[in-house]
């Protein structure tokens, strides 16, 4: 059963209890509805996180794939160490990836 058919089948379960009970069991009931809405909410909160991830990284690719590559600098004035042309867009391209990354540990 997957998360969505569990989550109707819930839907479905709740729709159909009764409200009969004591006052004591009825405060009790309250009390777990309140529980399972701030359960709901972070599930909410953990799925659009999920989401929001996966469209970046979507948009990352997207862009590196249709973004061309900018002339080299001379060898000169690459780093130390480094073994490839670092152009701008590249070095871009890393900073912009290490910021999402900042954000998404955050």
């Amino acid at each position: 059963m997957s998360n969505i058919d569990q989550a109707v089948a819930l839907i479905a379960t709740l729709a159909a209890l009764d409200t009969d009970g004591t006052d004591p069991e009825l405060i009790d009931e309250i009390t777990a509805l309140e529980q399972l809405k701030t359960a709901i909410s972070a599930r909410q909160a953990r799925i659009t996180d999920a989401f929001a991830v996966s469209q970046r990284a979507t948009l990352i690719q997207t862009v590196n794939r249709s973004t061309p590559a900018a002339p080299c600098a001379p060898r000169s004035r690459w780093p130390a160490g480094t073994a490839q042309c670092p152009g701008p867009i590249a070095q871009g391209r890393r900073k912009h990836a290490q910021d999402y990354e900042v954000r998404l540990q955050h």
